[in-house]
């Protein structure tokens, strides 16, 4: 994928919706509409260990930073 172009879309108190325009990977436009928290506060984080005591990841791609990043599992 390939940004070419972001715009903020609206901003209230606490949220902001940003539209980030892009080519997927067969290099159609596409939009993706994204809420962004303005200040990020309350979220919890799981440190979970297996059995054999490794740590549990998740890989994901995160559309506002536009990469894959691995992170403790979270919500």
């Amino acid at each position: 994928m390939r940004k070419f172009s972001s715009k903020l879309l609206w901003q209230g108190k606490f949220l902001k919706v940003k539209g980030k325009k892009f080519y997927n990977k067969d290099g159609k436009k596409c939009l993706w509409e994204c809420v962004e928290i303005k200040d990020v506060k309350g979220i919890v984080m799981i440190f979970a260990l297996t059995e054999e005591k490794e740590v549990v990841l998740a890989k994901q791609f995160r559309f506002p930073i536009e990469k894959d990043i691995v992170e403790l599992p979270a919500g």
